[in-house]
């Protein structure tokens, strides 16, 4: 089994997590560190930068590098869709008011 259909396995047991150390390897723990570690140095609002920090910090290797452009491609995607739903609300606003719902139930008892 591949490590990503033995992760959805255990996310659907009735366990309350996942710990990756069951799954990974040494090797691939480390692997996976390290990409968790990239990923979160990269400043949306400075991938230019960012990315300069990442090429001096790590020797990437090709296939490593094409991962990080397509991050970077998918913030770039996830700031577009951000965009695109904050607009559709802007819109919404701009229309009549409509009367608020009555809530159907007490969030707190």
């Amino acid at each position: 089994m591949n490590l990503i259909d033995t992760f959805i396995e255990g996310l659907e047991e009735d366990t309350d997590k996942v710990d990756l150390k069951d799954i990974l390897k040494k090797e691939d723990l480390n692997l996976w560190e390290k990409h968790v570690d990239i990923f979160d140095s990269i400043d949306i609002d400075d991938v230019l930068g960012s990315l300069k920090k990442i090429s001096a910090k790590y020797k990437l290797s090709h296939n490593e590098e094409i991962t990080m452009l397509a991050y970077v491609k998918f913030l770039e995607i996830m700031v577009m869709k951000a965009a695109m739903v904050r607009g559709l609300e802007m819109e919404g606003m701009e229309e009549e008011p409509t009367k608020p719902k009555e809530p159907e139930g007490n969030m707190y008892g």
